[in-house]
C-alpha cells in the first residue's frame, strides 16, 4: 500500500501542500462522496460500536430501529446481511465449477491446486462492524460449505480489507481490531494507510508480524484483516497499478449516501476492482413513499430521533434502478431480497411486502473467467 500513499493519498485532515482552491475543488470532485456525508459520520465515532442501544422500547425508538437509523441495529444486521453474502458466493462458486465442468477446462487444474485465495473487501466499512463479523464467522462458512472440498489438506487464505473516507470510524475499527481477541481460525494484522493515525513509527509493518493460524480437518485457514482510511477512487487507482482484484465487494447502507451525480463512478470504481465473477452485494433503503415514510418523515421530523437532513430521499436508490445502473459495469443481478427488521427479537427478516431495506447480489460478468481456487 505504499505506492497508494505515493501515488497522492492525504493524510486525514492534513494540507495539501501550496494547492489552490482550483485543485482542491478538482480533487473533491474526483470523490464518490459528499464532504457533509462524511464530517457526519465522523462524529457518531463514539457510537459505532454501542451495539446494546439505550434500551428505550418507546414507539419513537422502535420507529426509529425499524428505519435503521441505530448504529446498533447495523450489529443486529450483520448475521442477515453475511448470510446473504455466503448463499451468493457459494451459488457463484459451483454455478462456475459446473461450466468450467461441462467446458472440460482446467477440471485437472482445480484439483490439484490446493491453495484458495479470496479477497474481500467493504466500501464504506465505518467502525468494521460486518468487517469483524466477517472475520470471525468465514471460517465457519467454509467449513459448512463444500467449497472447499474433502480429502487432501487445503489452504484457505482470505484477505478481508474496509476501506472508509471517515479517518474517524477508521482508528475506531484499527484501535478495536488492535484491542480484540483473535478468535479460533483467525489471524489478524491491521494497518491504517493513513501514517497520522497509524503511528508507523511505534508499530512494525504487518508484512513482519507474525500471522496466527489454525489447521482443522485438513484445512489450514489463515485470514488477514486491514482498514484503510480512503475513497474507493484511490484504491481503484492502486489497484490499476498493482492488479489486484476481489472475489467478493459488499458496499452495505452506503450508496444512498453517495450523491446522485457521483453514484454512477461509484459503481464503476467498484466493477474495476472485481475479479472476473466476482461477487457484489449492496445493501440499501428502497426508494419509495414507505422508505420515506420511516427514513425521513418517521425519524427526522416526526420523532426527531435523527438529525434533519441525515437523509436525502433524493439519494435514494430502488433495486430496479440500481440493476439498471450496475448492468452499464458488467454486473448482472443474481438475486435481490427485501427484509424487515423487528426490534423487540433484534432481528432481519425477509419480507415480499415491506419493501424498506434490501438487498441485492450481482456477479462481474467483465473479463475472462477465472477460478476463484
Amino acid at each position: 500500500m505504499q505506492h497508494l500513499l505515493r501515488g497522492g493519498l492525504k493524510p486525514s485532515g492534513g494540507k495539501v501542500g501550496h494547492a489552490g482552491k482550483p485543485f482542491l475543488r478538482r480533487q473533491h470532485r474526483n470523490k464518490t462522496f459528499d464532504e457533509r456525508e462524511r464530517v457526519f459520520f465522523d462524529q457518531m465515532h463514539s457510537e459505532w460500536w454501542n451495539d446494546q442501544g439505550k434500551g428505550n422500547t418507546s414507539w419513537c425508538d422502535v420507529l426509529h430501529k425499524v428505519a435503521g437509523a441505530n448504529t446498533y441495529s447495523l450489529h443486529d444486521y450483520n448475521k442477515h446481511r453475511f448470510n446473504f453474502i455466503c448463499k451468493n458466493y457459494e451459488f457463484l462458486f459451483f454455478e462456475q465449477m459446473k461450466n468450467e465442468g461441462q467446458a472440460g477446462t482446467e477440471k485437472k487444474k482445480k484439483k490439484k491446486k490446493n491453495d484458495i485465495t479470496i479477497n474481500v473487501l467493504d466500501v464504506g466499512c465505518g467502525g468494521g462492524i460486518l468487517c469483524e463479523y466477517m472475520r470471525r464467522n468465514f471460517s465457519y462458512f467454509l467449513l459448512k460449505s463444500d467449497i472447499i472440498g474433502r480429502g487432501a489438506r487445503r489452504t484457505v487464505h482470505i484477505n478481508i480489507e474496509g476501506i472508509d473516507v471517515s479517518s474517524q470510524l477508521i482508528e475506531v475499527a484499527r484501535r478495536r481490531q488492535q484491542e480484540g481477541e483473535v478468535p479460533l481460525y483467525m489471524c489478524n494484522t491491521a494497518r491504517d494507510m493513513n501514517p497520522q493515525s497509524s503511528h508507523p513509527e511505534k508499530e512494525p509493518n504487518w508484512e513482519n508480524r507474525e500471522t496466527k493460524s489454525a489447521s482443522w480437518n485438513n484445512l489450514d485457514v489463515h485470514i488477514n484483516q486491514r482498514y484503510y482510511n480512503c475513497d474507493i477512487t484511490e484504491l481503484t487507482k492502486w489497484n490499476e497499478r498493482e492488479g489486484k482484484k476481489y472475489n467478493i465487494v459488499v458496499s452495505s447502507e452506503v450508496i444512498e449516501h453517495v450523491p446522485n451525480g457521483k453514484k454512477e463512478e461509484f459503481v464503476r470504481c467498484i466493477s474495476q476492482l472485481c475479479s472476473p465473477e466476482a461477487l457484489v452485494v449492496f445493501t440499501t433503503l428502497d426508494k419509495n413513499l414507505l422508505s420515506y415514510f420511516y427514513s425521513v418523515v418517521l425519524a427526522e421530523y416526526v420523532t426527531g430521533m435523527v438529525k434533519k437532513g441525515t437523509h436525502s430521499y433524493d439519494q435514494f436508490i430502488g433495486s430496479d434502478e440500481l440493476s439498471e445502473l450496475c448492468a452499464l459495469f458488467d454486473l448482472q443481478n443474481v438475486s435481490t431480497e427485501h427484509a424487515v427488521y423487528v426490534p423487540f427479537v433484534r432481528d432481519y427478516f425477509p419480507t415480499r411486502w415491506l419493501k424498506l431495506l434490501y438487498l441485492s447480489a450481482f456477479v462481474y460478468r467483465g473479463g475472462a473467467a477465472v477460478s476463484t481456487c
